[in-house]
Parts: C-alpha cells; sequence; structure tokens
C-alpha cells in the first residue's frame, strides 16, 4: 500500500520571513534569518550540524531527508558566526511512502532518482540486498537498478520514503526461466502487462513478503518474480486500457483447499489443492520460484508447485521439503467446499485430511509426506494397542486408532496411580498414531498407560526393565 504526503518546502525553505539580516553584528539569530548566499547544514540522527553535514543553499526548491520529517539545522553565512542549533519540520514536496512488512520482502526502484545506493534507498534495513539470476543464484547488491526486484530484509514494518520522477511507463527486458523485476510508479493489473513476443509468460507474478503469494495487481516499489518460456519484454505502462477478461489468479486460488505450514517465527507457505482448475491454466503453470537463500524460512512441495490438482482413484505421494526453520512448524489446512481425497503424513503419524485440522512437526528429523487422489482408510473402532516392545527398555512405543477426530489425552500413570507423564494432550484427526516413549529418569516396575478419547477410555499395562 502506498500513501502519498504533500509537504511543501522546509518552512517553505524560504519562508517569506522578511530575511532580516542581522546588521554590522557577527551573529545569527537563527536559521529563520535563511538569506541569498546562506547554507543550511542539518542532521536527522539528533546529532549537532557542523560544516561537514549535509546541507541546502537559499533559493533550493526542494529539500529530502530520508525518513523524518524533523531535523537539526544551523545556519551559516560568511563572516558570521554560525547560529543556534535549532529544529525545524522538513515539507517535501513529492514524496512517496512504500510500505513493507517485518521480514524478507522483495523491493524495487518506482521513481528516478539520484543516488541509488542501497544505503541511502533503504537506510534502515536489516540485511543486505539481493538479486538473482539463473546462472549466478543470489548475488549481493549494493545500488539498485530499474527494473529489477531485490531481496531485501526489515526488521519491522517500515515506510520507505521517496522523492522522484514518476515512471509511468517501462520496458522490462526478461530471460528464459525465472526472472525479478521492478515496477513502475503506479499500480498496474498484470492482465494490462503486454508480453512480447505474446504469450511467453509460464507462471503468474509472485510477490514475496515472508512467503510468496500471487499477485493480481504490480504495486509500486516492490519486486516480483516471473517466469519466461524464451528471452523477450515486458511493456509496463500505467496507461494501457485493455484487461483480459475471466477469473483472476487469486480468484482460482480463493476457490480452493489450502494447507498453511507456519514456523515459530511466524514466517509461512502456503500449499493449494483443488478437484479441478478454473479458466485455462495447467497446474505447471503454479511452479514456485527458485528458494530463497540459505537461513531463510521455505516449505514446498517436491514437484516445486505452489498448487496440485487431486484426482480421485490416481493416488500420489508428495514430500513436503522444508528449509530454514525455527520448529516446531505449524500445518494447518482447510478444505473449504472441496472433496479433497488427501492425508498428511508427519513422521509415524498419518491423519486423513477432513475439512479442516491441524498438524505439528516438531523437528527435521520428521519427515512430512502429502498423499492425494486417495483418503487413508479410517479405523473402524477405537483401539489402544499393547505397546512394543514389552518388557522395554530404554524405549517403546504404543499405537492406537481414532475412528473420528476429538480431543485425545494418552497417560502414564505408576502403579500408585500417580501421573507420571502426558504423552498426548491435543485434538486429533481420525487416523493411526503412534507415540514413543523414553525410560529417562523412570524406576523399573510396573506402568499404566490410559487413552481417553472422548467417551472412549482403555488402560494397559507394560513394564520397564532397566
Amino acid at each position: 500500500m502506498r500513501t502519498r504526503i504533500y509537504f511543501g518546502l522546509l518552512c517553505a525553505f524560504l519562508i517569506s520571513i522578511g530575511h532580516v539580516r542581522a546588521g554590522g553584528g557577527r551573529s545569527l539569530a537563527g536559521i529563520d534569518d535563511f538569506g541569498p548566499g546562506d547554507t543550511l547544514r542539518y542532521t536527522i540522527d539528533g546529532s549537532t550540524p557542523d560544516r561537514s553535514s549535509p546541507f541546502v543553499l537559499y533559493s533550493s526548491n526542494a529539500l529530502f531527508v530520508p525518513w523524518t520529517t524533523t531535523i537539526k539545522a544551523r545556519l551559516y553565512r560568511p563572516g558570521f558566526q554560525p547560529s543556534l542549533v535549532q529544529s525545524r519540520t522538513v515539507r517535501v514536496a513529492g514524496t512517496e511512502f512504500y510500505q513493507f512488512t517485518d521480514g524478507w520482502n522483495l523491493v524495487s526502484l518506482p521513481l528516478t532518482i539520484t543516488d541509488k545506493r542501497r544505503v541511502v534507498v533503504y537506510p534502515s534495513a536489516a540485511s543486505d540486498m539481493y538479486s538473482y539470476s539463473r546462472l549466478s543464484g543470489y548475488v549481493r547488491r549494493d545500488t539498485l537498478k530499474y527494473d529489477t526486484g531485490y531481496l531485501i530484509k526489515f526488521a519491522s514494518p517500515t515506510a520507505v520514503a521517496l522523492a522522484g520522477g514518476r515512471r509511468l511507463r517501462d520496458t522490462v527486458s526478461i530471460s528464459s526461466n525465472w526472472n525479478l523485476i521492478g515496477t513502475i510508479s503506479d499500480p498496474l493489473p498484470v492482465s494490462r502487462i503486454i508480453q512480447s513476443p505474446a504469450g511467453i509468460l509460464r507462471s503468474p507474478f509472485y510477490a514475496y513478503s515472508d512467503l510468496f503469494t500471487v499477485a493480481d495487481t504490480l504495486l509500486p516499489g516492490h519486486g516480483y518474480w516471473v517466469k519466461s518460456g524464451s528471452s523477450g519484454k515486458l511493456i509496463l505502462d500505467a496507461r494501457t486500457a485493455v484487461e483480459k477478461e475471466g477469473p483472476s489468479l487469486t480468484e482460482i486460488l480463493g476457490s480452493t483447499a489450502q494447507l498453511t505450514l507456519t514456523d515459530k517465527s511466524g514466517s509461512s507457505q502456503k500449499i493449494y489443492l483443488t478437484t479441478a482448475l478454473r479458466g485455462d491454466v495447467a497446474p505447471d503453470f503454479f511452479e514456485l520460484p527458485p528458494a530463497p537463500p540459505s537461513g531463510i524460512f521455505d516449505a514446498r512441495l517436491v514437484s516445486e508447485r505452489m498448487l496440485e490438482v487431486v484426482q480421485p482413484g490416481v493416488a500420489r505421494e508428495l514430500e513436503i521439503r522444508i528449509s530454514s526453520a525455527l520448529y516446531p512448524v505449524a500445518v494447518q489446512w482447510d478444505c473449504r467446499d472441496q472433496d479433497i481425497a488427501a492425508a498428511l503424513r508427519v513422521g509415524a503419524h498419518e491423519t486423513d485430511m477432513g475439512r479442516m485440522g491441524t498438524a505439528s512437526i516438531a523437528d527435521d528429523n520428521e519427515k512430512v509426506v502429502l498423499r492425494i487422489g486417495d483418503r487413508l482408510d479410517r479405523p473402524a473402532e477405537f483401539l489402544l494397542e499393547q505397546n512394543y516392545p514389552n518388557p522395554w527398555n530404554p524405549s517403546t512405543s504404543i499405537s492406537y486408532s481414532l475412528p473420528r477426530p476429538g480431543f485425545v489425552t494418552l497417560t502414564l500413570f505408576n502403579i500408585l496411580g500417580q501421573e507420571v507423564k502426558r504423552l498426548v494432550n491435543q485434538q486429533q484427526q481420525a487416523g493411526r498414531y503412534t507415540v514413543k516413549l523414553q525410560a529417562g529418569g523412570m524406576a523399573s516396575g510396573v506402568y499404566f498407560y490410559r487413552l481417553d478419547a472422548g467417551e472412549f477410555s482403555q488402560t494397559k499395562k507394560l513394564l520397564l526393565l532397566q
């Protein structure tokens, strides 16, 4: 989202103050005594301005101070002592503010500016800035170019202030495969983008702010991924009036089942499932862009697609690959109105994906697999199985079955009936589950374990031999 704020000029900078001179004295009363031949030195970090600070000359028609509207300033005039330091509000004409979330974002230059260095354009960035090429991968950059998108991190939600010439039309050169592109000064629906040659794009336009999302509109200041089948050009023109008919890609995805993986830091990624695609797009069109650099969370199917079509009776198993995650990773799904035949396997636990549900991935040792095209055979009844091995040391496995979803507890008791451990205490979907029990800190002897699920309750005995 972009907000335009008009400030005018610094105190009109020439505030029509009547330029009262100090007569024959050798001191200046303050910065309001700003006139021809004078220099105003300022700082924006709260420090005291001196002769090495940035400056504005009398008769300047603009002043741009990033990130703040408050400056400390001191007036300099040949033959006079500098004025006292005073604070003023900077009024900047034509400044645009571009909003970014905390975490990793794709950015680009939407305006024509003079100094395109990263430290000037994004002074509060929490990371280096990276461009991408198919041959070199992610490459650190210190200076931005027009038409190019970059990956950068902000430590908190950030409004980037820029002042410069508007860019209402641009021709972006793209290569075969994935491209990270920039945008123009106005929002541009992707349906208005002209492809040359026609029909070369092989993917949606993807935005990125700690997760990949399909974009229907390119927003100024942001960067976007797009895949091309060959070299060519994209013509971005805010004045283009022609739009394609039919449902947008976000409308298509909005009617599908969604599986969301979110790590402990809040970074997430969505996977979409559907029984039939609307429009004239194929599943391959939803291939995801290249994974971000190491250290940035990513989760994707082994097929590299964001969306999969589920065909009843055609069973497939697709591993979900997770990288650079802070565990545990929460999994949540909502099948909406889709009759999806699918099951999720996390380690040894396999869960039939009903209309809605959740799961948890404890660490990177648990393999995660999405099985689509057939349903998990639901148990016909509740069942608590005998642990194996038994007697046991140092570990044993306890398996149980749930014919329907519900809140489940699996509790371990000693021979006196005192609770020793709560092995399971959560809502679970119908399915078969296995829990591993470790003997650490337990004394030899007889123990009991009890499964409670709704009205069902069953207890079995086990023997630990140290």
